[in-house]
């Protein structure tokens, strides 16, 4: 497929990948560039430091390159979370440390705005509250707006056990929302059974 690089860079996911597949490496590269950001993020909560999510986003990218025939029609994205987060957890036993729970450094903390430094609060509360699978499952859905079906995939779970998890998170965290943000999440969660 040899389309414009003008077409290519409004073109879904789903034309990408068929694109890449047959050779266009201006495809892979803007796949590569639509997910880079959204990955790094993502890995940045999975590794201890940025230089190891970086390193694991290095090699998610080389692996989904290498692999892209076997990526099934549009579900690219979960498809690259899912190589992310095998790749993520290898390279943390490799490490034989535990994923870090601190802050981010000073440095960074000044040039976040206020709801920034609510949110980062609220995260770092529900990965000391959360299960791993649940902190997961609420950082997929969440921060990455991915569907409860794409989480599901990443994990390797359905999506009902993902609904699962989300709610039992979100039950457990709710009472430290509304200390944090300073409202009241009753009916947020009253609306689940």
């Amino acid at each position: 497929m040899n389309l414009p690089l003008h077409n290519l860079a409004a073109a879904d996911d789903r034309v990408l990948v068929d694109a890449a597949v047959d050779g266009s490496a201006q495809a892979f590269d803007l796949l590569a560039r639509r997910y880079q950001v959204p990955l790094l993020r993502y890995l940045r909560r999975r590794t201890p430091n940025r230089a190891d999510a970086e390193d694991v986003l290095q090699e998610t990218l080389l692996r989904a390159f290498e692999k892209l025939p076997q990526c099934h029609g549009g579900r690219f994205r979960s498809w690259i979370y899912a190589i992310a987060r095998n790749i993520a957890i290898d390279h943390n036993r490799r490490l034989i440390r535990p994923m870090p729970t601190a802050r981010p450094s000073a440095s960074e903390d000044r040039h976040k705005l206020d709801e920034q430094e609510a949110s980062g609060a609220l995260w770092e509360t529900a990965r000391s509250l959360l299960s791993d699978d649940q902190f997961e499952a609420m950082w997929l859905y969440y921060v990455e707006s991915l569907s409860t079906v794409e989480v599901g995939r990443v994990m390797g779970r359905s999506w009902v056990s993902v609904k699962a998890l989300l709610s039992r998170g979100r039950r457990r965290i709710a009472p430290h929302v509304a200390r944090i943000y300073g409202i009241e999440v009753a009916l947020a969660v009253a609306g689940e059974s």
